[in-house]
């Protein structure tokens, strides 16, 4: 933020005209749970690695927390730590991490359009072939 001379009126204390003390306005507040759940998790913190200040997301951290204790002994964490990965790898040789499926109404959507081009081409076709002399 500017320092408070430049945002505030010195005679009057009031916020002078185009600046404000909340530059960045309100923050929009989640649509559904899984937005909060998603932005929680995706937050940056500062975590000390071998003695160095690092900046790491929540999930970054969780994820190596999991793992350590599952390689100190922790059963229930190792039993995660495993079907975690194991669910990972597995979508990533499925389709790649790209999510390449397409929902059910997707597709119909995908087959209509490729109707409707294939339709456009066939009238343009039409009307550029020479008529026959019959």
């Amino acid at each position: 933020m500017a320092d408070k001379d430049e945002v505030r009126d010195p005679a009057t204390g009031r916020f002078l005209p185009t600046k404000s003390g909340n530059l960045h306005g309100r923050p929009r507040k989640p649509r559904t749970a899984d937005d909060a759940i998603l932005g929680a998790v995706h937050q940056p913190i500062t975590v000390t690695e071998n003695g160095r200040r690092r900046r790491r997301t929540k999930l970054e951290v969780t994820a190596a927390q999991i793992a350590n204790q599952g390689a100190s002994g922790n059963l229930n964490a190792g039993k995660t730590t495993f079907d975690l990965v194991r669910r990972a790898e597995e979508r990533q040789m499925q389709g790649g991490g790209t999510g390449g499926e397409l929902s059910l109404s997707d597709r119909e959507i995908a087959e209509r359009f490729v109707a409707r081009l294939r339709q456009m081409f066939k009238e343009e076709r039409d009307e550029n072939s020479p008529a026959d002399p019959r």
